[in-house]
């Protein structure tokens, strides 16, 4: 998944495709959304994403950010 940002196209983030890209259905990313944010809605518009690498000794992980 590339990040988006200011010069980055526009990237169309869904529950759907969040899960895909970590490896979880759509309903466990919408519930950590409203175990954080209730049922509001959550805005992805003007998001910027972060994509880390956070070396571990199992494995090498990866960090999202969401801002």
């Amino acid at each position: 998944m590339a990040a988006a940002g200011p010069s980055s196209a526009l990237v169309r983030l869904t529950f759907e495709a969040i899960g895909k890209a970590i490896e979880r259905d759509e309903v466990w990313i919408a519930a950590a959304f409203y175990g954080q944010f209730g049922d509001g809605i959550q805005s992805m518009i003007d998001c910027q994403v972060t994509v880390d690498k956070k070396e571990d000794p199992k494995g090498d992980r990866v960090v999202l950010t969401f801002e």
